[in-house]
């Protein structure tokens, strides 16, 4: 008879996010920018450390299933007034879920990116900010395009 494996060399691995450790107060400041408005510094200090997290797409994912008027502070590194914007602009508001990998989930990273290139973000820093590749970034621009002319 073996013995049993220990339970942690078995479990998975998960990614902690970038703000583990952070004061959750950095990202939920006394009010958000406006849409299309300078970010606040706090803003400002709170994107920097959301730049680098291991889950900043999921996390972008899961706060765009949020109405437009429930969405507050900086969550996967855009600010609530960034996040308004990108939902207005969408062609259906989201219904809660608690389901990040999803299609739905693919077109709000798709319409992340297209609201960044109009920003004047270039397919590299938008590829860095949604944590995807540059050829990736590339086909979401060229689909969104082409569904525009059709």
């Amino acid at each position: 008879m073996t013995a049993a494996a220990p339970l942690t060399a078995t479990a998975p691995t998960r990614q902690q996010p970038a703000c583990w450790d952070v004061d959750p107060e950095l990202f939920f400041g006394v009010a958000d920018s406006a849409e299309g408005q300078p970010v606040f510094a706090w803003e400002q200090r709170a994107v920097a450390i959301c730049a680098g997290c291991p889950v900043l797409v999921k996390c972008l994912a899961a706060a765009l299933e949020f109405p437009v008027d429930e969405q507050h502070g900086v969550v996967g590194g855009m600010t609530a007034g960034q996040r308004r914007a990108l939902l207005r602009t969408s062609r259906q508001q989201p219904a809660r879920s608690s389901v990040t990998d999803t299609p739905r989930d693919q077109r709000r990273l798709v319409q992340a990116a297209v609201r960044l290139h109009q920003a004047g973000q270039n397919g590299r820093q938008i590829a860095t900010r949604l944590q995807a590749g540059e050829r990736q970034v590339q086909r979401w621009l060229a689909a969104y395009r082409a569904e525009v002319l059709a």
